[in-house]
């Protein structure tokens, strides 16, 4: 387990005083997938090298399966390192050494025999899917293939810990999957806890199942990514929502609302597993005398989970509209007035 505490951190810039982290708490269980996510500054990088004491913080402590990181002696806290691998936006791959030079790296610096780097290695190309590519040199790789790399040479020392910085902002949306693809076998066949720090919501949604977003160096919100994704409470997570899940109406419907002369409310609905697979609406419209119109609708999968996200125009008198409401707090379906 990771345990982060009121972990605050300044750095001095231009003789100013920046603070990166303020106050910032997180803890991680063994084998979650968890997603940083913020725009640039937010002090997601900053976070996520407090994890391998990479920077130390000014207030706070940082605890591994229940010891403080400031605890251990510098010989002993270079072990602890070797359980905790990295993987970086630019791949960090040394461009005169061959791909089975670059994954041999930590091997070597373990001193580990030549015969089981060998296997190693080999073992490595193989799970990275890059068989009888160890002898071709980064320039000759496309970049979906030098972040495998880099994957593999992370995974070399058997690490309990991946922490990924921005691992996939440099590649395009296809190889971008196929990365996560890997990220999320690493997670499932070895058990190993990723953090993955991105400002790629959809990198957010497609792999984790933890995410906390992080705004002037404070964590403003955290949790399951369903719940998050399905009910986003800070104004920045709405913004980042919005791009994968969007729920705002168009101007031109927004006017029509304006001129609206019968009595109506305007719900957003929030349709989460079981409940998503139900027929509220219909039922509504058969048991309560009012008339609905879907203005909206956004349907997805988080954690194998379905979300449905809807606004509906329900039309009525008030006595019906209560009766609306009412019905759908009785089955479960999370709703807020919409204001236009």
């Amino acid at each position: 387990m990771i345990k982060i505490s009121h972990v605050s951190k300044s750095f001095v810039s231009d003789a100013q005083k920046v603070k990166a982290l303020r106050d910032v708490s997180l803890t991680i269980e063994k084998g979650q997938i968890w997603g940083i996510i913020g725009f640039s500054g937010a002090g997601k990088s900053t976070l996520l090298r407090m994890v391998n004491a990479l920077e130390v913080p000014d207030q706070g402590f940082v605890e591994l399966d229940g010891r403080k990181l400031a605890d251990y002696p510098e010989k002993e806290l270079r072990s602890v390192r070797k359980r905790i691998g990295m993987i970086f936006q630019q791949f960090n791959l040394l461009e005169s050494r061959t791909v089975y030079e670059n994954i041999a790296i930590p091997l070597r610096l373990n001193h580990t025999p030549a015969e089981q780097i060998a296997a190693r290695v080999e073992e490595l190309l193989a799970f990275v899917e890059l068989e009888g590519r160890k002898d071709a040199y980064p320039w000759q790789l496309s970049g979906g293939q030098k972040q495998r790399v880099g994957i593999a040479r992370s995974l070399a020392t058997n690490p309990e810990i991946l922490l990924c910085d921005e691992a996939t902002s440099a590649l395009d949306p296809d190889t971008t999957e196929s990365i996560l693809q890997l990220l999320a076998q690493i997670n499932q066949k070895l058990g190993i806890t990723i953090i993955l720090v991105t400002h790629q919501i959809q990198v957010v949604q497609r792999i984790c199942n933890r995410v906390a977003v992080m705004e002037n160096g404070q964590i403003v919100e955290q949790g399951s990514v369903l719940d998050v994704f399905g009910n986003p409470q800070q104004p920045i997570t709405q913004r980042f929502v919005r791009t994968v899940i969007p729920d705002e109406l168009p101007e031109s419907l927004v006017a029509d609302l304006q001129q609206e002369k019968r009595e109506y409310k305007l719900l957003k609905l929030r349709f989460q597993g079981e409940v998503a697979k139900e027929n509220i609406l219909y039922n509504i419209n058969r048991r309560i005398p009012v008339e609905s119109s879907v203005l909206f609708a956004a349907v997805t999968e988080l954690q194998q989970v379905i979300l449905g996200i809807f606004i509906v125009k329900f039309i009525g008198p008030a006595k019906s509209l209560a009766a609306t409401t009412e019905y759908l707090d009785r089955h479960n379906v999370v709703w807020q007035e919409v204001a236009v």
